[in-house]
């Protein structure tokens, strides 16, 4: 064996570890990324008190009073509107979510990106609950005669029943 073909099998099986040892590096960026989103994130910048719970806290409120006009909006809608209450439904909700973030943004001062994250998985929670199986069943406050009635004849989840099949 020559000198340079040493050199050049060293090299070989050199670039052959970086490209794996690279790789690997890879995949671990990748997996804590999926972590981050997955809520590690979050618990981290509380962590490193990079949280801004008046942001969080503002950003919440503004969403779901958005959310709640834009839905009690949709089921107010005069006849005339029928034809496109679910693209106003839509829209209003993401302008809402939009204004939110801005909102959000300004109180803590930078990009609010998890105080954001946090208030959307809260509101999804609390949508989810809200038309799965209705706040009133989940604390125990019974309905009216009337709500009783219309649970007895047409047992479909809350939502169904607002929203129909969209």
């Amino acid at each position: 064996m020559t000198l340079s073909s040493a050199v050049a099998h060293r090299s070989s099986s050199r670039s052959h570890q970086s490209l794996f040892t690279w790789s690997l590096w890879q995949v671990l960026l990748f997996v804590w990324l999926v972590l981050q989103i997955l809520g590690v994130g979050v618990v981290l910048a509380i962590a490193k008190r990079r949280f801004r719970w008046g942001a969080f806290a503002l950003g919440t409120l503004l969403m779901s009073v958005m959310v709640a006009v834009a839905g009690t909006l949709f089921i107010l809608a005069p006849p005339a509107f029928y034809a496109y209450r679910e693209t106003l439904l839509w829209a209003m909700a993401l302008v809402g979510m939009t204004a939110a973030g801005f909102v959000t943004g300004a109180i803590g001062r930078r990009v609010a990106f998890w105080e954001l994250w946090l208030a959307t998985a809260v509101m999804l929670v609390v949508v989810f609950v809200h038309l799965g199986k209705g706040w009133h069943v989940l604390l125990g406050m019974g309905p009216s005669d009337t709500q009783a009635y219309v649970d007895y004849m047409m047992s479909a989840p809350l939502g169904l029943r607002h929203f129909g099949p969209m």
